[in-house]
């Protein structure tokens, strides 16, 4: 069986959701991640925006410890508890993906840091058809790759990246240098998601575009990511907690320089379903297969609704 034939077979669900509000979108993904666990549905794609600044927490996040409560009641921003790991995030211009693998799949790789290569790569591919030239993953560090081995490439991704590469010249076909990744040895570890860059993430020349974290249960594994259209820094470092106002005006200087949004990259204004466009073509032609735009199944909505009624999504 050919390439094309087995891809063929495989289908994939495409979901795209309007600005919602962040408990919904939240208890959309956690949702299609149980279902899918269940064994009732398959690979499905969401891409969606946010009807408000929300500021999301990673699942083991402490409230009490990283966040401002007061400041967030004050300034109207709902607190959500996402559930994938990683730290805070203020949602606002931008575009967030959320993915559902059944596992085993046979487009990924079986491990996490496989999974998210391969999900690298096509982020990386979506935003060179935008005409970002400089996107690059961050490579895992050199001790973490003694402890975790490599995901070895199929010559069937290989094949789709050089059927890349002839639809849009540039997109990458192997590799990319080592990135920069958490700073200086020593420097603190602050609470928002984008000080930081690790786990195959997007960067340009150092500063971080796209967040992602994963979940993984025992049938299926839900990866979700933030890719800034636009960048409020000022906002997210207002409403976190910090041991001192040094420690503040740290994470203040760190976005500036270790952070960027896709319109300053590009120099340009982005639109949502621009961006939406691009990353559901490079995930099209990177997991080929018999893609169709559908909604959420009865049972996915019964669980988002019994989510949402538990209140347990929502910390403020």
């Amino acid at each position: 069986m050919s390439i094309d034939q087995a891809s063929a077979s495989i289908s994939w669900r495409f979901i795209q959701d309007g600005l919602c509000e962040g408990a919904v979108n939240m208890a959309t993904d956690r949702a299609l991640l149980e279902s899918c666990n269940a064994g009732e549905t398959g690979a499905v794609l969401r891409l969606y925006g946010w009807a408000r600044p929300t500021l999301t927490l990673g699942y083991a996040q402490k409230p009490d410890r990283e966040i401002d409560r007061e400041r967030c009641r004050n300034r109207g921003i709902p607190v959500v508890r996402r559930p994938t790991g990683g730290r805070a995030i203020l949602h606002c211009h931008e575009l967030t993906y959320a993915l559902v693998v059944p596992i085993p799949h046979p487009q990924f790789p079986s491990d996490l840091m496989g999974a998210y290569d391969a999900v690298s790569q096509t982020l990386i591919a979506s935003l060179r058809g935008l005409g970002l030239e400089k996107a690059q993953s961050v490579r895992p560090t050199e001790s973490s790759s003694l402890s975790k081995p490599k995901a070895k490439r199929s010559g069937g991704r290989l094949a789709r990246v050089r059927y890349y590469e002839s639809r849009f010249p540039g997109s990458p076909s192997g590799s990319p240098p080592e990135a920069e990744g958490n700073g200086m040895e020593g420097s603190p570890r602050f609470p928002s998601c984008f000080a930081s860059a690790d786990h195959r993430e997007i960067v340009i020349e150092g500063k971080k575009l796209v967040g992602s974290a994963q979940r993984r249960l025992s049938g299926a594994f839900l990866q979700q990511g933030t890719l800034l259209i636009d960048l409020d820094r000022e906002g997210i470092t207002d409403v976190l907690r910090f041991d001192s106002p040094s420690t503040r005006d740290a994470h203040r200087v760190r976005l500036r320089d270790r952070t960027i949004a896709l319109s300053e990259a590009l120099h340009r204004s982005v639109e949502f379903l621009e961006v939406a466009d691009a990353i559901l073509r490079g995930f099209q032609i990177f997991f080929p297969g018999n893609w169709m735009k559908g909604e959420l199944t009865s049972a996915e909505k019964g669980r988002r609704d019994a989510f949402l009624s538990t209140g347990t999504l929502v910390e403020l």
